[in-house]
């Protein structure tokens, strides 16, 4: 795992966001955010905590987006997608796991 983020962060292929807030839970938001970071053309894994569970139904439905919690993200899926975008809220989990 050390190895696959390290070759993430090496890429370019990592994205630390400190926080999102939508007005409503709506795909629609997500994706415009998305397309905001340049990242709507592209595979992108979404590593959230447990505060922010509502994430993982809003990229249900947005093509080549996976969202998973911190506690259960693991190399294939770091290695698969293109992009690793991680809430900072989310960080203490990895480092808790991966350390």
């Amino acid at each position: 795992m050390r190895g696959a983020l390290s070759a993430k962060v090496a890429g370019g292929g990592l994205i630390i966001l400190d926080d999102v807030r939508f007005p409503e839970i709506k795909t629609k938001y997500l994706a415009k955010t998305l397309e905001k970071l340049q990242l709507a053309d592209r595979s992108v894994l979404l590593v959230v905590d447990g505060d922010s569970l509502h994430l993982l139904r809003m990229a249900r439905n947005i093509p080549r987006v996976k969202a998973m919690l911190a506690e259960c993200l693991n190399v294939y899926d770091v290695l698969r997608y293109e992009r690793l975008v991680v809430l900072r809220k989310a960080l203490p989990k990895l480092e808790e796991y991966w350390a």
